[in-house]
Parts: structure tokens; sequence; C-alpha cells
């Protein structure tokens, strides 16, 4: 354990290096193992667990309103008050007006 220990640094330096690899599977492992290492591996999602279903909007900032707000005019078709095509399928031409 004493060794293992003694030689964390180094493990780690080398797997901060392997990020930078050639072979994608190799780098990826090693990030993996560096953020693991950093943050802990991520929870798994339990199935049983239903999402929360609502936002308290008080416990927002009022830039984190204006951002909801925009998202909301977008998804609806409206942007700083104007309606707009949100079909993206057809792009508006530039000579349209």
């Amino acid at each position: 354990m004493a060794l293992a220990r003694e030689n964390s640094m180094a493990a780690m330096a080398k797997l901060v290096q392997l990020i930078e690899n050639e072979d994608a599977r190799i780098a990826f492992m090693a990030s993996q193992a560096v953020l693991e290492r950093a943050w802990g591996k991520p929870k798994d999602a339990d199935p049983n667990e239903a999402p929360p279903s609502r936002i308290d909007l008080r416990s927002l900032t009022p830039s984190q309103l204006e951002v909801l707000m925009s998202l909301a005019r977008q998804r609806d078709g409206v942007i700083d008050g104007e309606a707009v095509d949100t079909d993206a399928s057809t792009p508006a031409s530039p000579t349209e007006g």
C-alpha cells in the first residue's frame, strides 16, 4: 500500500500525459480515469426515481429567468417580439424580407 501511494503522483502524471495520446481509445480511458479520480464516478440513474417535475421559479436569479423566457419565446416562434419561422428544414432566402 505504501509503495502505491508513493507512486500515485507519477501514475497520475502518466494518465494526464496519455490524455494526449493519438489512439483515441487510450486518450478516452486516460481522460475517464483522471475525471473519476478528480470528481468521483458519475451516479447511475435510478429508473424508479422520478425526476423533479417542477422548477420553483422563485429560486432562479433574474438572469436565469431571462434565459428561461428566451428559450420559451424561441420554442413558441417568437424572438424579440417578432414571429419567426421555426421550421429549420426551410432556410430563409436572403431576398425574403
